[in-house]
């Protein structure tokens, strides 16, 4: 990819580094949230890096930002609200997934960690046809701030690719005694860690995430898979993508189409939906469910029923008629469930 999308990650001046968010953006910068900060602003982050300390919380990151480095802040214009972005002079480092991922396979010295991503590409290599140039590694390792205790991301770049890595790893799952599905006890500290305590019960929670491939254990450490569609396969291109905020919306609804929630961003279509409370007087309807945050795939198939709380957005796309999105990953109460 000749620009920075969804895995990567970039290195700002300041020495902050951001990981990046979406597929298309502004022309003059990039929209990335603030993920490692220089040890010097004195953050208590366990487990301990000799150069950084890592943020977690999105509320965390944005408070970082107004309080040291506001110029970050991004008041989107097509209507996405405040974002995080650096500008492409602000830049110093953009690191790619695909040719970090080469790096660690083409060497002869690697870190314990780094190993055990070279030994999950192999599986991913021989289960699939896809070719190693649409395989990459994102998180801390691909900022090589990893410790002993980091989970394993990779991405996988297109959609026939990322289809194929979907096949793929339910025929791990039954046949490789490596690859295990997260138990519930697993379930549970993934519940806590992710803080949905408030939005959706375990017993929920469980059903939703006990089947996903794209998550679980690899020789026991966690990890997780995005999959992420070329640029050219976006449909909706920042530039001709306007978006007006609206209000928070709980429906229930049945799953029109899944094709795309295996990917990032994921998309859910919907039919038969119904209003179970709305604080806008319009009863208006979203058209599907939609969110760039890796949670929410794989959550349910084509003809589940289901219950969501989110933002309700309108979509203007250049050329197509309007329609109507509820939001995922914007607000603290949101859930999704099956019904």
């Amino acid at each position: 990819m000749k620009d920075a999308i969804e895995g990567y990650f970039v290195t700002t001046k300041e020495n902050l580094v951001f990981d990046v968010k979406g597929i298309t953006h502004p022309d003059d910068r990039i929209i990335a949230f603030v993920r490692y900060i220089p040890i010097e602003f004195g953050l208590n982050d366990k487990p301990k890096r000799k150069t950084h300390s890592k943020l977690y919380a999105l509320s965390d990151r944005y408070k970082f930002l107004e309080e040291n480095f506001p110029n970050y802040l991004f008041q989107d214009p097509m209507g996405r609200g405040l974002l995080q972005a650096v500008t492409k002079e602000q830049i110093t480092k953009i690191h790619n997934p695909t040719k970090r991922l080469a790096e660690i396979i083409g060497s002869d010295k690697r870190d314990f960690l780094e190993s055990i991503i070279y030994d999950f590409t192999q599986y991913l290599l021989d289960f699939s046809s896809v070719e190693q140039k649409y395989l990459g590694v994102s998180g801390s390792i691909l900022v090589n701030l990893h410790t002993k205790y980091s989970d394993l991301d990779l991405v996988v770049y297109g959609q026939q690719n990322g289809l194929k890595i979907y096949e793929a790893m339910s025929n791990l799952f039954d046949k490789e005694p490596k690859f295990r599905r997260y138990n519930r006890d697993n379930l549970g500290e993934l519940w806590l860690n992710r803080g949905q305590t408030k939005q959706i019960d375990l017993a929920s929670f469980v059903i939703a995430e006990k089947n996903k491939r794209l998550q679980g254990k690899f020789e026991g450490i966690d990890f997780y898979i995005r999959l992420v569609p070329f640029p050219e396969e976006v449909q909706e291109p920042y530039q001709k993508t306007k978006i007006e905020s609206m209000n928070l919306i709980e429906i229930e609804a049945t799953i029109a189409s899944d094709e795309y929630s295996i990917f990032s961003p994921v998309i859910y279509q919907l039919k038969d939906a119904e209003i179970i409370h709305s604080t806008n007087k319009l009863a208006i309807l979203p058209e599907r469910i939609f969110s760039v945050r890796g949670r929410y795939c794989e959550i349910a198939k084509k003809d589940e029923r289901v219950k969501i709380k989110g933002k309700l957005e309108k979509v203007s796309v250049e050329g197509k008629s309007d329609f109507y999105q509820l939001v995922l990953g914007t607000t603290p109460n949101e859930y999704f469930s099956k019904k």
